[in-house]
């Protein structure tokens, strides 16, 4: 057996791609059934007994071409009805009907059946008087059905792949052909394969030349005079759009070669679309066509998306019958569904629902520029995971939510931006599922969707609500990314306090979980409800974190003004009420020294914040297994035991030994204060009512130095250990007697 690199089947642009499945399919039907086949990077191989040679041999003397025709078309049904001529399709149907060839007797049987038929069409009334059929859908069916029944079997393989049959009236086309019945723009593709077949084969004069091309076309040899051929979707590149080159448009070129094995390798996809006709919501569908998303693909003005095509790659050798199996299941499963649309196909990708077999696909995106003219996308490789990435799987718990807004009629500019900015980054997240910044960038936009979902009451009255709290259990590990950012906006967006009563007034439902703070949320009136929408959100989206943080503390103080500790055995001091949480992923000194020196990346924190607030709760959070010791910040030591939920140890006593535990509430005023920069005052009341609990400050309120109020403020949400607040007020309030409890 050989291996024989075809460096000129590639993956992309689409043209080439086909181009290797038509290898393919004509040597295993027509040469050598037992090849096999598979992609090394972007380039075919095959694995039989012929050699270069005998591959270049094969094409030019054995080669029997299949019938491809369109007599549906109304260019096809002129070129069939003039007889001789120079139009397209004309010269190339003369060539063949005169020939004698028998490589192409199929052929010629093909061309007189149709002519048959468009007599037929007229006695039926299917046609006019000149054999055009009558662009109606019900005629126009009829007719196909009649092709069917008349044609060799040998040309049912295009009519399969050009139209879709089903039992109701409308007719459908596949994207592979154009999605017009083999007809892309003003030119038919059947013509055009007429023409090249009668040139490449049946022309003497022209037999070197094409060896040339076919050797250029299989192998990339040489440079050889391309046509100008129109070639449409299948290479955008040499199409000859408007600016293709620096003096404005360029002619169209292509390698007939090319385009006669490629549209031999479309025919593959005919197999399965009866099986995968209901997978794209009426989009008539070869095997991974599915309707187009813009994630990951930026439309340009007045173009229209048609649909995606997701080509197959393989890295083990597979044959033609495995191939086609395969491809004839055509399966992209996502939710338990077949996947309709890019973003759906690409998640599919990476959590085992498509067919064993392929290592990749490369995406395209099929769209219509410039009028009617339609071209094929390459917009990124997509690899084949064989481990179900549990990232991408998370996505499918936000899928009913985001589908909620896309069905919204109308939607604002502020809206549909955002939805695009969400579906871009799911697609990155399918695109490199290892990531948990990309998994935190889905979640960052997600929540301003959200956001600009609330702002809008009927879009926000349509949704039926806010998004659903995201499990902690799941999510949290796969958010983890090991920064600082995150270990911060972990711990600052999910506290929580404990419930204590079956209907919860209006200040706890907007500030009992630091949740509610970072979402245009509010909690629901029983525990049966879900959460509802806030008119009014204490804190904005907007701003730096540090606004947004102070602004956080200071509404959760007016709200739980009155609020009382939970255990009423433990002795208070102070006159607030309860400022911290109860519950919380408590982070270490270390990061909250980083926050107030300003070592953390406060956009991204910023962000992180919106994200970690979709949790339902703590997430479990892995730490450094080393760090180093980090002496506390004496205004946050100060203030730091009365915006802890938990009771500090006061210094022993002769008559207490183990010393009495006390709970430190923070005066009412002492946000506003610290948020206008009198920190002396807030500093002098603060040690005040720590000597009241048994401490005795070795500092005055006027030594203590605070280069940013604004920034110690934000830092009072930071929610952290006993230990480490009990550290930092005795770091400021040494005991005098016995040793330092901590």
């Amino acid at each position: 057996m050989t291996v024989v690199a075809l460096r000129g089947c590639r993956a992309t642009p689409l043209l080439p791609y086909l181009q290797a499945l038509g290898v393919l399919r004509l040597l295993h039907e027509q040469c050598t059934p037992g090849l096999t086949s598979y992609w090394e990077g972007t380039t075919l191989h095959i694995d039989s007994d012929l050699s270069r040679e005998h591959l270049v041999a094969f094409f030019l003397e054995r080669y029997q071409p299949t019938p491809v025709l369109s007599p549906w078309n109304n260019r096809c049904v002129t070129a069939l009805r003039k007889g001789s001529g120079t139009g397209v399709g004309t010269k190339g149907i003369t060539a063949i009907a005169n020939s004698e060839d028998s490589r192409f007797e199929t052929m010629r049987i093909t061309l007189g059946k149709a002519r048959e038929l468009l007599e037929l069409a007229v006695i039926e009334g299917w046609a006019d008087g000149n054999g055009k059929i009558a662009n109606k859908p019900k005629t126009k069916k009829a007719f196909l059905t009649a092709c069917r029944a008349i044609f060799p079997d040998e040309a049912l393989g295009w009519l399969d792949t050009a139209t879709v049959l089903s039992d109701s009236e409308r007719l459908h086309y596949p994207l592979i052909l154009g999605g017009a019945g083999g007809v892309l723009g003003s030119g038919d593709l059947s013509l055009n394969f007429l023409d090249a077949v009668a040139d490449l084969l049946l022309n003497r004069k022209k037999a070197a030349y094409s060896k040339k091309l076919l050797a250029h076309a299989l192998f990339g040899d040489g440079h050889p005079k391309l046509h100008n051929r129109p070639v449409g979707q299948y290479a955008p590149g040499a199409a000859g759009t408007v600016n293709s080159s620096a003096f404005g448009s360029a002619k169209s070129v292509t390698n007939l070669w090319s385009f006669v094995l490629g549209m031999e390798g479309a025919l593959i996809f005919s197999s399965g679309v009866a099986r995968r006709f209901g997978g794209s919501q009426g989009l008539a569908t070869t095997p991974f066509t599915v309707q187009g998303h813009s994630a990951g693909y930026s439309a340009a003005e007045a173009e229209t998306v048609r649909g995606e095509f997701w080509a197959p790659l393989w890295q083990r050798p597979m044959s033609l019958p495995e191939l086609r199996h395969v491809i004839a299941e055509g399966r992209l499963s996502w939710r338990g569904q077949q996947a309709s649309n890019g973003l759906d196909a690409a998640k599919a990708l990476s959590t085992l629902g498509v067919d064993r077999g392929f290592s990749h696909f490369e995406r395209y995106v099929i769209a219509k520029r410039f009028g009617d003219l339609s071209l094929a996308a390459p917009v990124g490789s997509f690899v084949v995971t064989r481990q179900p990435a549990d990232r991408v799987s998370l996505l499918s718990t936000t899928d009913t939510w985001v589908a909620r807004v896309r069905r919204q009629r109308s939607l604002p500019q502020a809206a549909g931006s955002a939805l695009r900015r969400v579906d871009a980054a799911q697609m990155k997240v399918t695109q490199n599922p290892s990531s948990p910044a990309l998994l935190q960038d889905f979640l960052v936009e997600f929540a301003a969707l959200e956001w600009t979902v609330s702002r809008n009451p009927r879009i926000a009255d349509a949704v039926g609500g806010p998004i659903r709290p995201l499990g902690r259990e799941r999510w949290g590990p796969e958010l983890d990314d090991g920064t600082v950012e995150w270990r911060l906006a972990a711990a600052l967006a999910t506290q929580r306090d404990r419930r204590r009563s079956a209907r919860p007034t209006t200040s706890e439902r907007r500030a009992a979980t630091a949740s509610v703070l970072f979402r245009p949320v509010m909690l629901p009136e029983t525990h049966r409800r879900r959460l509802e929408w806030d008119p009014r959100p204490s804190v904005s989206p907007s701003g730096s974190v540090t606004n947004r943080l102070a602004a956080a503390v200071i509404a959760r103080t007016v709200l739980c003004a009155d609020r009382a500790a939970g255990d009423t055995t433990v002795l208070t001091v102070g006159s607030g009420g309860l400022a911290a949480f109860d519950y919380a992923q408590r982070v270490r000194w270390a990061d909250v020294d980083a926050f107030l020196n300003f070592e953390v990346d406060d956009r991204r924190l910023n962000q992180l914040l919106s994200a970690a607030a979709l949790l339902d709760g703590p997430p479990r959070i892995e730490w450094p297994q080393k760090g180093h010791l980090v002496v506390a910040d004496p205004a946050r030591a100060v203030l730091g035991g009365f915006y802890h939920s938990q009771p500090v140890v006061t210094p022993a006593t002769d008559e207490n030994p183990e010393g009495p535990k006390v709970l430190l509430l923070p005066g009412r005023s002492w946000p506003q204060k610290l948020h206008a920069g009198r920190t002396e005052d807030v500093f002098r009341e603060a040690l005040v009512r720590l000597r009241a609990a048994g401490f005795e400050p070795a500092v005055r309120a006027d030594w203590i130095r605070v280069p940013s109020p604004n920034r110690l403020l934000a830092s009072l949400l930071i929610p952290t250990t006993t230990r480490h607040v009990q550290q930092g007020i005795y770091a400021i309030c040494p005991p005098t007697t016995g040793e330092r409890p901590l």
